[in-house]
């Protein structure tokens, strides 16, 4: 069984150049899904 970090990343760059089938942004200003 695979655990949360095999499957959620944190980047810090550029995201247009990463290689992914999705990106996901909490779209709120206290980054906080909800």
């Amino acid at each position: 069984m695979s655990g949360v970090s095999d499957r959620i990343r944190v980047h810090t760059g550029d995201i247009t150049r990463l290689k992914v089938d999705a990106i996901v942004n909490a779209a709120n200003s206290s980054l906080l899904g909800g």
